[in-house]
């Protein structure tokens, strides 16, 4: 009679020996010395890219720039220099402080110089949270997306998430700055949360961003979505990101999860060990007729492989 192993390898055997288009790409990238689910350009979720234009330490004699506030990366090494120094002077407290200092410098801030100084401090939240709020009150100071997206990050890496909470509730609706809150926004508070262990608060958070009305309904509120259980999950909070998938299916019994969703669910079941769950997941994925993808046969062989199953 075959062991509990053998039985485990031969039903692998006959699921990936199918015939199929993409077990030739499988096979190229699962006979790596690295997880192929890992390689860079080939992502579960699709993170938010970086700027097309980052904002950068100008150069060291830049020519004069009429106006610190125009849309280039270009802004004073000495504005630079000074607000570094001042972030960095043990006499100076956030607040008032900060605030009193900035004042007497008489420095005209832009988003891109408050970028600059963000990615050199960014482990002095309180300082930077007090630098930016300073920024906002200079006549004709307009954030960024990219930038207010640092100042949010900067406090929820922190754990600063009432601070950040405040900035994002006083911008939802504003005619004035259309666009700083933004899915990538609350994705940054899913990843923060779910890295804290706070799942609860993702949850709260990604419900909170799908009753919104420029989320209703739409793919940026489905993507959200699969960010919460990739971000859960990948914190080892697969038992939370399966039991809400489960909760949200019973609301909405006519919703077939897209083949994402079941794949990072699948990843999680298997960095978990937990081979049962993984296995009903995918009978449930063949009873919607969820059609697998390379992702998900890579899932399966790695998952099997990882418990020594194959």
């Amino acid at each position: 009679m075959p062991s509990h192993k053998t039985r485990h390898f031969l039903s692998l055997a006959l699921l990936l020996f199918k015939p199929n288009p993409n077990l030739r790409a499988l096979s190229l990238r699962f006979f790596s010395n690295q997880s192929w689910l890992s390689v860079r350009g080939n992502p579960i979720i699709k993170w938010p890219s970086p700027p097309d234009v980052p904002c950068s330490l100008p150069h060291p004699n830049p020519a004069p720039n009429p106006n610190p506030n125009s849309s280039g990366a270009n802004f004073s090494q000495n504005d630079f220099s000074t607000i570094a120094n001042l972030l960095a002077d043990p006499s100076i407290s956030p607040g008032s402080s900060l605030q009193s200092a900035l004042d007497r410098t008489g420095i005209e801030p832009g988003p891109c110089l408050l970028q600059a100084v963000f990615d050199h401090f960014d482990s002095s939240p309180k300082l930077l949270h007090t630098l930016f709020l300073w920024a906002e009150k200079r006549p004709g100071f307009r954030s960024s997306a990219t930038l207010f997206g640092s100042m949010i990050n900067v406090l929820a890496k922190s754990r600063e998430f009432e601070s950040a909470w405040s900035l994002i509730l006083n911008r939802i609706g504003g005619d004035e700055e259309p666009g700083l809150v933004s899915v990538d926004t609350f994705v940054i508070m899913i990843r923060r949360y779910s890295r804290a262990g706070k799942s609860q608060s993702a949850i709260r958070t990604f419900e909170f961003a799908s009753n919104l009305d420029s989320f209703l309904n739409s793919e940026s509120e489905m993507s959200l979505f699969e960010v919460l259980l990739d971000s859960l999950c990948k914190e080892g909070l697969v038992r939370v990101a399966s039991e809400y998938f489960d909760m949200k299916r019973k609301l909405h019994p006519e919703w077939i999860p897209s083949v994402r969703v079941y794949n990072i669910l699948l990843n999680g079941w298997f960095r978990s060990r937990k081979l049962k769950r993984a296995e009903r997941l995918w009978v449930e994925m063949k009873r919607d007729n969820v059609k697998p993808s390379v992702v998900t046969y890579g899932t399966l062989v790695e998952g099997y492989c990882r418990m020594r199953l194959c």
